[in-house]
């Protein structure tokens, strides 16, 4: 093959070098005829070799197909640029088209080893238009292409399972008698919460009353109690009688201005002492009822807001309902003031985070004899033991310090005077930020830091009275 491609090459080359000296388009047209038919035998002779080549069985085997593609070049045309030198004139009537002739290649194609056939392809038709002098023409011969070998050696089986048809389920039959008897409806709870005032189901609004339970006065409400009960005014002399008759003993009446019109009368009994005996609850041992004559009105200390604060855990619902409901039943047309917090928190009651719980009380005395510091003390307006063997005083402030009530108001004034629990050699009080703030539930921070010099103030009152 070689060979035969190396004469083609020489063939070519001579025809280029012709055409490049400027010989007429007769003589190359005479050179390219020439040229064409050696190719034309070239061609014969190979398919003849092939012909005469025999096909063993080793070169054949059933598992392998060789296929010989046919061979077919393409059309080229070979374009012959035109140069015009001084000495030569090129009429156009001697431009000449030449046509190459067909050349039968003949292929093999061998589709089983025992009968080969031989099969005959046209080859393409190679168009050459002259124009002396000509440019070298590069004819391309695709090269043939061999399939690879196909083998089912390696494909794996493959098993198709076609799913079973479903069996149609039977129909129900319904009879027609039951079948209005059957309810199909939506059906809604009736569960509604209290006051539920939502969406509108149908054409009318559901609009359901709360449920209003009958609270007494002084008991918690929607979770919030109010520390004092607002009644008509009336006498000292008045209030004591009725606070005797439900079974109350007076510790004392105090006057906390010059003129007298603002009165705390202090009082306790048998299970208010009971609750308060105990370490660090004596400050629950009394209540108070505070006749403003300002106002025209009296304040009475809610015994279930006060022991609820001051008695932390040891709180008794039952016995603190039980002298509410005593005072209430003396001191009719009472109704709860607006001072209110949450009845669960009172136990953990802060003003604000940093300040003092109930339990941060201030020591403002120690020793042994405390109690007889008090003997003939004109600032001391009365003394309580408990059961525990503690004493619970009440001490006067300041006419400086009471100052005070003015700056927040004198309605809850029923705080004063000032409780001081003596108790295992040191006197205490609670300390006055939480003190006054939980007697001033509605006390703003403008108000607090109005009185900012306050509960110093009564820590030294308080420290002045066992010198």
């Amino acid at each position: 093959m070689l060979k035969y491609k190396g004469i083609i090459m020489k063939k070519i080359l001579l025809i280029n070098a012709l055409l490049s000296l400027g010989i007429t388009s007769l003589v190359a047209n005479a050179t390219l005829d020439e040229m064409y038919k050696e190719m034309r035998d070239i061609a014969n002779n190979q398919v003849q070799e092939k012909e005469s080549t025999p096909i063993t069985k080793e070169m054949a085997t059933p598992s392998t197909f060789l296929t010989i593609e046919k061979i077919e070049p393409m059309p080229q045309l070979v374009e012959i640029k035109k140069i015009e030198p001084q000495q030569t004139e090129i009429k156009k009537a001697e431009i000449k088209k030449i046509e190459v002739k067909k050349v039968e290649v003949k292929t093999v194609n061998v589709e089983k080893a025992e009968s080969p056939k031989v099969e005959t392809k046209k080859s393409a038709t190679v168009r050459v238009e002259s124009k002396i002098p000509v440019v070298p023409a590069v004819i391309t011969i695709p090269k043939p292409v061999v399939l690879k070998e196909l083998s089912t050696a390696n494909v794996p089986d493959v098993h198709i399972s076609i799913p079973a048809i479903p069996k149609v389920p039977k129909v129900i039959g319904v009879d027609s008698k039951m079948h209005n008897a059957i309810d199909r409806s939506i059906k809604f709870s009736k569960r509604i919460p209290p006051g539920y005032t939502g969406p509108r189901f149908g054409k009318k609004d559901i609009v359901v009353k709360p449920v209003v339970k009958e609270v007494k006065i002084g008991e918690v409400n929607a979770g919030k109690i109010s520390a004092y009960l607002r009644g008509e005014i009336l006498e000292v002399g008045e209030v004591e009688k009725r606070l005797k008759d439900a079974g109350f003993s007076i510790l004392g009446s105090v006057k906390l201005d010059k003129k007298g019109k603002l009165v705390s009368v202090v009082f306790t009994n048998k299970e208010l002492i009971a609750m308060a005996s105990k370490p660090n609850r004596g400050f629950a041992s009394t209540l108070r009822i505070l006749i403003n004559q300002k106002e025209k009105k009296i304040s009475v200390t809610n015994p279930l807001y006060l022991l609820k604060g001051f008695l932390q855990d040891d709180f008794d619902k039952e016995m603190a309902t039980k002298i509410l409901t005593a005072i209430t039943s003396k001191f009719d047309k009472l109704e709860n003031s607006g001072d209110q917090l949450k009845f669960q928190l009172l136990p953990k009651y802060q003003f604000m985070s940093g300040l003092p719980y109930y339990k941060d009380s201030i020591v403002v005395a120690t020793g042994d004899n405390l109690v007889e510091k008090l003997k003939d003390n004109k600032r001391v307006f009365f003394e309580q033991k408990l059961d525990n063997g503690s004493i619970i005083v009440g001490i006067a402030l300041n006419k400086r310090t009471n100052g005070f009530l003015k700056k927040i108001g004198a309605k809850n004034a029923a705080m004063l005077p000032l409780l001081v629990l003596i108790e295992g050699g040191k006197a205490m009080i609670l300390d006055p930020k939480y003190y006054i703030s939980i007697m001033y539930p509605r006390l703003t921070m403008s108000e607090f830091m109005k009185i900012a010099t306050i509960p110093d103030a009564m820590v030294k009152d308080s420290k002045r009275v066992f010198r």
